[in-house]
């Protein structure tokens, strides 16, 4: 429950969380449009319930072969925070591929790209792509790399992370938690960043509430 999420999150010592929900993309279903304005109603009244903690109203898009989110661009512009992920199309070729991660990192209303390479450690491999020009673009645009702590995907790698932060790329450190204890993915997620060196000030969600805002701010 939402309810339950705020609670573990402050439980953690957490001053924001992001819930990022999946849209209608997948081939499991996720929200649309409408089911979104439900649940910001829902987030306001938690918001009233837990003053301490800052709730961010957002979604985990999906993208499609041509780097198109399943949400139109005016309920993405409301959103407090936009993840995008490729969920499906995983043999395009490289030069598709590629041109698909480019876009979505391009999109204005999107700040975070999801699990960049796309791999399933055990169950299918990443992407054939160029990461060198996703990172351009990334780094050019301001949007976010994930480095996705959840232990099937850590994605990126380290060696991968590493690459990205070099090339002027900012990175989060994310959880992908589904469920409560989940949230603690997020040490894996800081694993890898260490294992590649990465500094403090090249992941967005090390900085408070107010310098996570301001990010989050910098092309609004």
């Amino acid at each position: 429950t939402l309810e339950g999420i705020a609670e573990a999150a402050i439980g953690r010592g957490y001053q924001y969380i992001a819930v990022t929900d999946h849209t209608i993309g997948l081939r499991f279903g996720g929200l649309d449009a409408a089911a979104l304005g439900r649940q910001r109603q829902d987030i306001e009244a938690l918001r009233t319930r837990f003053p301490e903690l800052h709730i961010l109203h957002g979604a985990e898009i999906n993208i499609d072969r041509h780097g198109v989110p399943d949400l139109d661009d005016d309920t993405l512009h409301w959103l407090d925070i936009v993840v995008a992920g490729c969920h499906s199309h995983f043999d395009l070729p490289r030069d598709e591929q590629t041109a698909r991660l480019v876009a979505a990192v391009r999109h204005p209303a999107i700040d975070v790209l999801a699990h960049p390479i796309g791999r399933r450690i055990g169950i299918r491999p990443g992407f054939d792509v160029d990461l060198s020009a996703v990172f351009e673009a990334a780094a050019e645009t301001g949007t976010a790399l994930e480095v996705n702590g959840h232990r099937d995907r850590m994605d990126l790698s380290s060696a991968n992370a590493e690459l990205a932060a070099t090339a002027g790329v900012g990175l989060v450190a994310d959880s992908d938690g589904h469920r409560y204890d989940e949230l603690s993915n997020v040490g894996v997620a800081v694993g890898v960043l260490q294992r590649a060196g990465v500094p403090p000030d090249r992941v967005v969600n090390t900085v408070d509430l107010d310098g996570f805002l301001a990010w989050l701010d910098r092309d609004r």
